[in-house]
């Protein structure tokens, strides 16, 4: 860093993406708000891209017309930190709302205590079973603590789900089998995985299996004090027979299973699973006295007789203890949002020579009289005359922006980030999506609570802000935060030499 006419510079150097400068005094946050020696402006500097107008994504209109569209990129940001298109979202009719009716991303929804179950399918009760209520916060299933009968909503929004590049790029094992009292405490990136026995989970452990998952009979996954379990699951499961999944704990929220594939879940014969389930390409089966204390939210679920799911109805919490109730928004038409594919998008954020050009782009975030710094520019157009030109327009209106820093999170603080514009944006904070801003979206907002995300109080996060204008009309930018953001290196981006 370097000091120069009382400012503080940091400079961007080979594989650094967003480049800070703080020009005021020190930065001395409190409590995560702005005091007298906060810095009167932050200085943000990204890589922007200018693109053609031909290109198949920019200068069209999505499918469902103009507007808001989610669901379309993965929830974990891809190895080389850009984000994934994945397709199979939807438009956006009515925004999902947190308390305090800020509009918020439609994965991160957490309704209150109603019991609803999403599935992308219409389903029937259980044949001789129970589909009842239950809340893991008072204490375990039975007598007073079992509620009304849940409720199947159908078309309601289901996660995309992406496997943590964390567990993928690790070295894949091949078949793996664990017989016998075996404690597990790393995480596993396998073919088929076999388990048998007492098998118990010692810390926070993410399990990726290329195939199934298969469990011998009266196999039991005990989670020690502390530890959870997350699996992705590529092809399923054996049918778990006489299984107990974290029956030791009772908290559905300490084992996540996402079955990634189109094989179904069994749940069968008497097993006990006390678990999250995400399954959004196939169905989950409980049958023949198997039962499920957790949550759902996939496909659809197929009842055989006697299958039994108690929907777990323990409201979400933020850091501060704070219980979250949000008002549910609605989906429309299955769209991509006006993205014609994953390889077209995959050139959003990367140079591609003949398609885009880049350079380096500062932004000036101003803080206001509340400490909240920010650019409230209703025509954004940071590269005119720039790169590839203004194509004949009266501004250079088809490009991209990235930005990414690091940020001290401080728990119970207040920390935010808010965000309206025209068009795209997407916000990962710790590589996970929290802000889906997709289409082309006049005015659109969305805002993200940093106490919701699970953070640790005290730990340094990195926030990757992704921006596109495509379209010939107006370019709203809105971007607040009362977040003080700090030098981070990001992936190496080339930067086109004719903007150097």
């Amino acid at each position: 860093m370097t000091n120069v006419s009382g400012c503080i510079r940091a400079r961007s150097t080979p594989g650094v993406l967003a480049a800070l400068t703080f020009c005021g005094l020190a930065l001395t946050p409190v409590g995560g708000r702005a005091v007298a020696d906060d810095p009167p402006f932050v200085k943000l500097t990204g890589i922007a891209r200018d693109f053609w107008a031909d290109h198949p994504d920019f200068n069209v209109t999505p499918s469902a017309g103009y507007g808001h569209y989610a669901g379309n990129i993965a929830l974990d940001l891809g190895a080389d930190g850009r984000p994934i298109f994945v397709g199979g979202g939807y438009k956006v009719m009515a925004p999902w709302m947190d308390s305090a009716s800020r509009p918020i991303a439609p994965h991160l929804y957490a309704a209150a205590a109603s019991g609803t179950i999403p599935v992308a399918v219409a389903t029937s009760g259980p044949s001789l079973g129970t589909l009842d209520t239950w809340d893991s916060s008072v204490g375990p299933y039975g007598g007073s603590n079992v509620g009304a009968a849940a409720i199947f909503d159908v078309g309601a929004p289901i996660p995309s789900v992406s496997v943590p590049t964390a567990v993928s790029t690790l070295p894949n094992q091949g078949n793996v089998s664990y017989i016998g009292a075996t404690t597990i405490s790393n995480d596993i990136h396998c073919d088929r995985l076999a388990l048998s026995g007492n098998i118990e989970i010692s810390g926070q452990v993410v399990i990726l299996c290329e195939d199934s998952l298969s469990l011998s009979t009266h196999t039991e996954i005990i989670l020690q004090p502390g530890a959870s379990l997350r699996l992705y699951l590529k092809n399923g499961a054996t049918a778990w027979n006489h299984t107990a999944l974290n029956v030791n704990t009772g908290d559905p929220s300490r084992l996540i299973i996402y079955n990634l594939g189109t094989d179904e879940l069994m749940i069968h014969n008497h097993a006990k699973v006390y678990a999250q389930i995400v399954s959004p390409n196939a169905p989950l089966k409980i049958t023949n006295h198997g039962s499920l204390y957790g949550t759902f939210a996939g496909q659809t679920i197929v009842f055989g007789t006697y299958g039994s799911f108690h929907v777990d109805v323990a409201p979400a919490h933020d850091a501060c203890g704070i219980e979250i109730d949000d008002s549910p928004g609605s989906a429309g038409v299955t769209s991509s949002g006006g993205i014609s594919s994953s390889g077209s998008f995959d050139q959003w954020f990367r140079d591609v020579l003949g398609t885009n050009l880049s350079g380096r782009q500062a932004i000036r975030l101003v803080r206001n009289a509340e400490g909240v710094f920010e650019l409230l520019e209703n025509a954004f157009y940071p590269i005119d005359g720039m790169l590839l030109g203004n194509q004949g327009n009266d501004h250079n209106r088809y490009f991209t922006y990235a930005i990414t820093f690091e940020f001290a999170y401080q728990a119970c603080a207040g920390q935010f980030f808010d965000f309206s514009g025209a068009d795209d944006a997407w916000l990962f904070v710790d590589r996970k999506l929290a802000m889906d801003l997709g289409g082309v979206v006049p005015g659109t907002e969305q805002y993200v609570q940093m106490d919701r995300l699970h953070l640790e109080n005290g730990q340094t996060y990195v926030l990757h802000f992704f921006y596109a204008h495509r379209q010939a009309g107006p370019a709203m930018f809105h971007l607040r935060t009362n977040i003080i953001p700090e030098p981070t290196a990001g992936p190496l981006a080339a930067v086109t030499a004719p903007f150097d």
